[in-house]
């Protein structure tokens, strides 16, 4: 039995068989169809395979698959090819556009490389008239460098138990993809890929990114339990036993499937709506009756609060029509709230559909990335202009603290907001200065560090003294250690994913350390790793 650490992606605990996917292609190999001949196939695959995927409420697959239609439909790629072109001739061009987007140096646009190159591979694939199918046998934990919606689209997704990926971001296809389907998932094995082997029994742990290759039968006797006992949490979290505790759980929402694929009987708020997708999804703004159109989407889907987090585009998230410049260090440059003074006509329009929706009475407006009170002066402006145009009452306006100089003036923040809202993600980020898309930093990415936990119990115990709501929408609330920690530093509203809340209901509702009113005091650890120890051993 060994083990692997990699990074949790998404929840569960998967058993199984090991079974590698590769996807190499042979420019050497023999050209059966042409260029073009390739073209007209693979399109005409692809729109079926929309279809069905759609049929399947796989909408994620079908909509990356329409976008490489277009692709396929793209003149630059048909003009520079033709009937003649050779295999080399096909790679190159693919290849070049990949290096392009590659260029831009963000993370979307990284993404977008790699679904020129997969879509590379499915042509030269059908070029030589090879299969792209993919048999997995039921019980199957399946690894893969990465996955696309065209890998996807081929795999029997039902019979897998479990994704290892050995590279991938937490938004990538594949986590995105697992996520939706209930799937474990771990990523970033990196040179770690290598020590696994078609056949091998593999366990995996979705929530903190152990990999355990060959597992004894205690090992596997204790996962087996676990699936059983969060099986029982799941039919034993109902709407009045939320009712009847002191918490408040909200759900984070960031795409269209993440709306039609939502179902619950007992959550009822969204504590974190990620508004950019509704712009990263689109080549050209979006029109006010299209914003509009998602939020009477979500008023119908959800009966309770609506945090409405405000554009945060730029750092990882970059979006071409937009009056964003290229920065060498965008994560401390132009993003969330900054982009308002070169791009007020975007932001006025998202406010303006808010007013105009159903959602409107139940509307709280969220400003991502504040550093200063500045920050807040051209929103609150804005929403002033549109209350008095529609000749309703403005909307309540929050903060989301994720810069430490927020949390730190989080008691003059509170005389001019009506909420908080800790993302937790970037404030660990900016706190201990680590990018937290990189794997070798993860020894830095601890929101456990004392430094964090004191910036959030500051603005913890603001909130509390200054009469408005605070809550943790980043991972923190969905970990059950944190969970805790939070607790007792006085939270009660926590956002997190929907497969997240029964098991971070029963664990604050079954906590010892909560129930004795165990002392924290913050200032007594140096090390997360000792906090993680002392609410262990009192829990």
């Amino acid at each position: 039995m060994e083990t692997i650490q990699s990074i949790g992606a998404s929840h569960g605990f998967g058993l199984g068989d090991l079974s590698i996917y590769t996807k190499e292609i042979d420019l050497e190999a023999k050209i059966v169809n042409n260029f073009q001949k390739t073209i007209e196939s693979i399109t005409k695959e692809f729109e079926s395979k929309v279809e069905t995927l759609k049929g399947e409420n796989r909408k994620i697959e079908a909509e990356v698959l329409e976008s490489y239609i277009v692709i396929l439909e793209d003149p630059e790629i048909n003009s520079n090819l033709s009937t003649n072109s050779t295999l080399e001739e096909v790679f190159t061009l693919f290849e070049e556009n990949a290096k392009q987007m590659e260029s831009l140096d963000d993370e979307y646009f990284a993404q977008r490389a790699e679904d020129i190159r997969s879509l590379c591979k499915d042509v030269i694939i059908s070029m030589q008239d090879a299969s792209s199918l993919f048999e997995l046998q039921e019980g199957t934990i399946l690894a893969a460098e990465d996955l696309t919606p065209t890998d996807t689209s081929n795999m029997d997704l039902n019979n897998i138990e479990g994704l290892i990926i050995k590279y991938g971001g937490l938004t990538s296809h594949a986590v995105i993809v697992a996520k939706n389907l209930g799937i474990p998932c771990v990523i970033g094995l990196n040179d770690n890929f290598t020590r696994l082997k078609n056949g091998q029994k593999v366990l995996i742990n979705g929530e903190n990114g152990e990999v355990i290759i060959n597992p004894d039968t205690n090992r596997i006797d204790e996962l087996q339990k676990k699936i059983k006992e969060q099986e029982a949490l799941v039919l034993s979290f109902t709407k009045k036993k939320l009712e009847d505790s002191d918490l408040d759980l909200r759900v984070n929402i960031g795409s269209n499937e993440e709306i039609d694929q939502f179902n619950s009987e007992v959550l009822e708020s969204i504590g974190l709506f990620r508004s950019e997708f509704i712009f990263l999804d689109s080549k050209e703004p979006p029109s006010l009756d299209q914003q509009i159109s998602v939020n009477n989407k979500l008023s119908k889907k959800f009966s309770g609060t609506v945090i409405y987090r405000l554009l945060d585009v730029g750092g990882d998230k970059q979006v071409e029509y937009l009056n964003i410049n290229k920065e060498e260090n965008p994560f401390l440059g132009v993003r969330g709230i900054r982009l308002i003074e070169s791009n007020e006509n975007v932001f006025s329009s998202q406010l303006e559909s808010i007013f105009k929706s159903d959602l409107y009475s139940r509307v709280k407006v969220m400003l991502p990335m504040v550093s200063t009170l500045e920050d807040l002066y051209t929103t609150r402006r804005l929403i002033k202009e549109i209350a008095e145009k529609e000749g309703k009452e403005p909307l309540p306006m929050g903060v989301m603290i994720e810069t430490p100089s927020a949390a730190l003036i989080a008691e003059k923040l509170a005389d001019n907001v009506d909420f908080f809202s800790i993302g937790s993600n970037d404030l660990t980020m900016y706190t201990l200065a680590a990018d937290r898309g990189n794997v070798e930093l993860r020894k830095y990415q601890d929101p456990l560090h004392p430094s964090v936990l004191k910036l959030i119990n500051n603005v913890i115990s603001t909130g509390t003294n200054k009469g408005i709501e605070v809550s943790v929408c980043g991972e923190m609330a969905s970990d059950s250690i944190a969970s805790i920690i939070l607790y007792s530093l006085g939270l009660r509203v926590f956002s997190l994913s929907p497969s997240s809340a029964a098991l971070i209901f029963h664990t604050l509702s079954d906590s010892k350390f909560i129930r004795n009113k165990t002392p924290l005091n913050i200032d007594e650890f140096a090390h997360a790793e000792e906090i993680r120890e002392y609410v262990n051993e009192n829990n």
